[in-house]
C-alpha cells in the first residue's frame, strides 16, 4: 500500500519463503490506538513467530504465488477475488477486500501465512510504527 513503510531487506525476506506458503503477508498495525493488527488467527493453530499459518492477513505487504492466484481465479470465475464478501456477523456487514481475498484463497485450497517480525510504518495523521511479534509475543493466539 502507498501508506506503508518497511525496513530494508523485508521484501527479499518474504520472497525467500517457500513457495508452499501460497500467501505470505506482513502483519502490521492498523492506523489508530490502541494497537490492533491486520491478521486473524487460524482456529486451532497456536501463534508462532516469526511466520505462522493464519486465516486472514492484510494485503498491504503480501506475496501471492502464481499457483495460488490461478486457483483463486479458477474457483471464482467472473468474480473479482478482492470483491467484498457480505457477512452480517462482521461489524459493518462485509469483509474488507483484503480479508475477502483470503477467504476465497482458503476455499480454493491456498495456505495463508503471516510474517510477524517486520517493522512497519502505517502512515495516516501520524506514523504508527511497530513489529507485531513485539506487541503480540505474550499471546498464544490472535483474536479472530
Amino acid at each position: 500500500d502507498s501508506d506503508m513503510g518497511w525496513q530494508p531487506g523485508a521484501l527479499p525476506e518474504i520472497l525467500a519463503l517457500p513457495e508452499s506458503y501460497d500467501i505470505v503477508g506482513g502483519v502490521y498495525r492498523k492506523k489508530g490506538d490502541p494497537p490492533n493488527y491486520t491478521v486473524h488467527s487460524k482456529p486451532g493453530v497456536p501463534l508462532q513467530f516469526p511466520v505462522c499459518e493464519v486465516s486472514k492477513v492484510a494485503t498491504g505487504f503480501m506475496r501471492i504465488t502464481r499457483s495460488c492466484l490461478e486457483r483463486v481465479l479458477a474457483a471464482n470465475p467472473g468474480v473479482n477475488p478482492f470483491q467484498h464478501i457480505q457477512d452480517p456477523a462482521v461489524a459493518n456487514g462485509e469483509w474488507s477486500e483484503d480479508y475477502s481475498f483470503c477467504i476465497r484463497a482458503e476455499k480454493a485450497g491456498c495456505s495463508i501465512w503471516g510474517k510477524f517480525d517486520i517493522i512497519f510504518d502505517h502512515v495516516g495523521p501520524h506514523a504508527w510504527r511497530g513489529r507485531a511479534s513485539d506487541d503480540l509475543k505474550h499471546l498464544t493466539a490472535v483474536a479472530a
